[in-house]
């Protein structure tokens, strides 16, 4: 079979399904298996011990976290030109990003903000356009910090990941080098136009590329400086930010919401051997619970009202127009 009828193949929607749902369930036998092997007694131990102090400096980090990302839509917000309120911006992107990290992007980073920008009066073109602003301003930090840090070799490698160092250095390089050349990009001019997938953006100016760049490096570290805090400082920052990232990357890949099992799966790998698995599944297990379920709840708790408001002014529009 020649490689043209290969792609022809996978293009089709059912073969890519199977494809996708075998993948999904060895994924999901492999994680079972690995499940079998902890001892989640101890990981119940270990999540007891934690206080109170650190569980809220938790909180805490989690909050600038959202906060920051909520940053995104806002000056997604001056790239587009709108008048409405700050307020609007920083509500639906806390809400996307809340069902982003347990439900995956095609729901909370798209589906949500269509829905809840059309609430508000924002055409479809303008919501694309705050939606790749707002990817591109994510990943503009991450090729950034990764680059950085995968190109200086900082990550402290298991034994068996030695061969692996050279690629994660190239990787490096040419994250830095994507990131280097959307400010190029950028600082050439406004009438240069980038294209991602089927859509295009038009090149912000790069006072703006610089503020998207900025908070997208101050928001990536928060993630890893949680779990930092529950692993109480036995492990150094610097590594335990490589393994966030390096799962942020490996879960998109993937296409499993909410990265399950892949961020145990990278963290155990890393750090399997300098720690307990029963202390690591904890921290990660209290990661989750803190980074995304308390946020989840709080955005349900705040979309809701608004989604049955909108549903009964629609009602009363219906019965108008009759």
């Amino acid at each position: 079979m020649t490689i043209t009828k290969i792609k022809a193949a996978l293009a089709r929607p059912w073969v890519r399904r199977t494809v996708t749902a075998l993948f999904l369930a060895i994924v999901g036998a492999l994680i079972a298996k690995q499940a079998t092997l902890v001892d989640w007694q101890a990981v119940a131990g270990a999540i007891g011990k934690y206080d109170r102090r650190n569980v809220t400096i938790c909180f805490a980090l989690t909050a600038l976290s959202y906060l920051i990302y909520s940053c995104f839509d806002v000056i997604g917000r001056s790239y587009i030109g709108s008048r409405l309120p700050v307020r609007t911006f920083m509500r639906v992107a806390f809400i996307s990003y809340a069902f982003n990290q347990s439900f995956g992007s095609l729901i909370g980073g798209v589906a949500f903000r269509f829905r809840l920008y059309a609430h508000v009066g924002l055409d479809a073109v303008r919501v694309s356009k705050i939606i790749l602003f707002s990817v591109f301003t994510n990943w503009l930090g991450y090729s950034m910090l990764a680059g950085l840090l995968f190109l200086s070799g900082a990550i402290a490698l298991p034994q068996k990941w030695s061969d692996s160092r050279l690629l994660l250095q190239i990787i490096g390089a040419v994250l830095i080098c994507t990131a280097i050349t959307y400010l190029v990009v950028c600082a050439i001019g406004k009438q240069t136009t980038i294209r991602f997938k089927k859509q295009e953006l038009r090149a912000p100016a790069l006072r703006l590329a610089i503020v998207q760049l900025l908070l997208s490096i101050a928001h990536w570290p928060l993630t890893a400086a949680i779990v930092f805090v529950l692993l109480q400082g036995k492990i150094e920052f610097v590594t335990i930010l490589g393994a966030m990232l390096l799962s942020a990357v490996a879960a998109v890949i993937a296409h499993i919401p909410a990265g399950i099992g892949v961020l145990e799966a990278v963290f155990l790998g890393l750090l399997g051997r300098r720690l307990p698995i029963s202390e690591l599944l904890a921290a990660l297990v209290v990661f989750r619970a803190i980074y995304q379920l308390t946020p989840l709840a709080l955005a349900t708790a705040v979309y809701l009202p608004s989604e049955f408001k909108q549903r009964r002014t629609t009602q009363k529009g219906l019965l108008l127009r009759r």
